[in-house]
């Protein structure tokens, strides 16, 4: 009976350290997304993902995906007259994970320049991710402005 218990105990702290590690690097990978750098931004997408954002045209899938859509903001904040653009990715509200694959939903600000002014958008981003051989990668992201 003993061992019974000590094995049960010894498997639900070796998934919650697991469960805390994928949390870790789900983490990393969103501030990846948020990366200035648009290569090191695409690299944290799986290849093949779906994207919504409030940009047109609104919705990317397939492969490069993240980097399609990242053209696309750049054409738009050019054509919008959009500087010196950053982002936080706040605590997530939630992560879920089950197995391979998981879903974070977390607070996001976008800032940038427009017309001298400084603009602030206030939003949720939500995330589907897979594990992969090369670690967490997002499979799907939106963007919705508060």
């Amino acid at each position: 009976m003993n061992k019974i218990i000590m094995a049960l105990a010894v498997g639900t702290l070796t998934a919650g350290s697991a469960l805390a590690s994928d949390r870790t690097d789900i983490m990393a990978v969103l501030n990846q997304w948020n990366d200035p750098d648009a290569a090191k931004a695409a690299a944290a997408c799986a290849e093949e993902a779906s994207v919504m954002d409030d940009i047109p045209p609104y919705e990317w899938h397939g492969a490069g995906a993240c980097a399609n859509w990242a053209k696309d903001y750049d054409a738009f904040a050019q054509n919008n007259g959009m500087t010196d653009a950053s982002g936080t990715i706040g605590k997530p509200r939630q992560i879920i994970i089950t197995g391979d694959r998981a879903y974070a939903i977390a607070p996001a600000t976008f800032s940038f320049t427009k017309d001298g002014k400084q603009v602030k958008d206030i939003a949720t981003a939500t995330f589907a991710l897979q594990k992969t051989a090369a670690g967490w990668r997002i499979t799907g992201w939106t963007w919705t402005p508060h």
